[in-house]
């Protein structure tokens, strides 16, 4: 029998320590005057867009951008005044030659990143209370759950190589049947991940992936636009040209929730956004959303936030006074 030979794997980019993991919902009048550290830092705008300086640049991050702070480099942000944010921030250790890359970067990230991200986050909420710690620290969840801080890990470490593929031109391939709406999962907010989420599914090609993606954006799309109505799923059905059937199964694997589950998780998304942006009272919201009055409005938020409308605001204001997102 032969010799086998192991062979040690090389890595290129090792995160054994992280520092801080939040995803932060912020007022559209929301300044945070800044600060430096010794550690690196990335923020992901998965909502609105706000402007943020780093030493000496100003940047204005819009939606799916994702910019990087390097150790001891001053940063600061504000929102616009007009739209309410929402960030994740994860700072941590990482000695690797290869972060040089990342150093005051900003990224548009693909749909395969984002895809990541979006994995990370969940496991995030597994393993850490996400929201907005008042010291800014990371507070482990108990019991831990099996994996959920390695895939963390992983998630993290595999994001970082494939950007630095891409700003070094190495080409691998496309990343079709990847899509991602939001790196939020929904029903994400102060109250905590609601459970639940994508399942792989069981498909027999690629192009099928594709086709069954496609059909979910889709129907999120036109969920979407009729936020504020009522969407029946015959409607959706004779406007995708697919049954019933198909739709709520697809939808049901893609996302882990109903059609149903999703469209009033959305509304409340939406109600919060414009909470947050404060241009209406919450007798409008309730209209503008097609609820039949402010009780049942507030009653149903409540359902899916934990905390009633003004309990949000409120939540709101005391971030607005610690004028930190992490």
């Amino acid at each position: 029998m032969g010799k086998f030979v192991r062979v040690s794997l090389h890595e290129d980019i090792v995160i054994n320590k992280l520092i801080s993991f939040h995803y932060t919902e912020l007022t559209k009048d929301y300044v945070y005057p800044g600060e430096k550290h010794n550690f690196w830092e990335f923020l992901y705008m998965d909502k609105g867009e706000a402007e943020i300086n780093i030493a000496d640049r100003k940047l204005l991050v819009k939606q799916g951008e994702l910019v990087f702070y390097s150790p001891n480099e001053f940063h600061s942000l504000r929102a616009n005044r007009r739209v309410a944010p929402n960030i994740m921030i994860v700072s941590f250790d990482c000695k690797s030659e290869a972060m040089g890359y990342f150093r005051s970067k900003l990224f548009k990230l693909s749909d395969e990143e984002q895809l990541l991200l979006s994995e990370m986050l969940r496991e995030g909420a597994l393993a850490f209370d996400v929201g907005k710690p008042r010291n800014g620290n990371i507070k482990n969840k108990s019991p831990r759950v099996f994996g959920a801080e390695q895939l963390i890990k992983l998630y993290l470490e595999m994001m970082l190589l494939k950007l630095v593929r891409k700003q070094s031109g190495i080409v691998t391939g496309g990343s079709e049947g990847l899509h991602s709406e939001s790196v939020v999962p929904v029903g994400y907010g102060p109250a905590g991940l609601a459970s639940g989420g994508r399942e792989p599914a069981a498909l027999s090609s690629a192009a099928k992936l594709k086709s069954d993606a496609d059909i979910c954006a889709a129907i999120k799309e036109l969920l979407n636009q009729k936020i504020g109505a009522s969407m029946k799923l015959d409607e959706i059905s004779r406007g995708l040209n697919t049954s019933k059937t198909r739709l709520k199964a697809i939808f049901k694997r893609e996302t882990g929730y109903t059609i149903l589950e999703y469209y009033n998780r959305q509304k409340i998304e939406r109600a919060k956004r414009f909470i947050r942006e404060e241009n209406m009272n919450y007798t409008q919201i309730a209209e503008k959303l097609g609820y039949s009055s402010i009780h049942y409005f507030s009653r149903h938020f409540k359902q899916v936030t934990d905390m009633s409308p003004s309990q949000y605001d409120k939540s709101l204001r005391a971030r607005v006074l610690d004028r930190s997102p992490k």
